[in-house]
């Protein structure tokens, strides 16, 4: 977990540092678009190698569906009132 957090805060710091470079901004953005689609990826290779996911899908059953789409459905309500807060010019015109 320190290592995760040390890499966050020099992104921080790295970030602060470069503020005044648009065109690297724009490249960021585009690389971290990449990366978590190729960490996705990843995570889909690794769920696929274990045959036990599957083998055990149907026992997983309704209870699981209705758990994740609890969790997403908190989440956007969660999400929504901030997103409000954060972006409220937008609302006001």
């Amino acid at each position: 977990m320190l290592i995760v957090l040390t890499c966050f805060a020099f992104g921080v710091l790295t970030g602060i540092v470069l503020r005044n470079k648009p065109w690297l901004l724009g490249a960021a953005s585009r690389l971290s678009d990449w990366l978590v689609c190729f960490l996705l990826f990843v995570l889909g290779v690794t769920i696929g190698v274990k045959s036990e996911v599957f083998e055990n899908l149907a026992s997983l059953g309704l209870e699981s569906l209705l758990l994740t789409l609890g969790a997403i459905l908190g989440s956007i309500l969660a999400v929504f009132p901030v997103y409000v807060l954060i972006f409220r010019d937008r609302y006001e015109k």
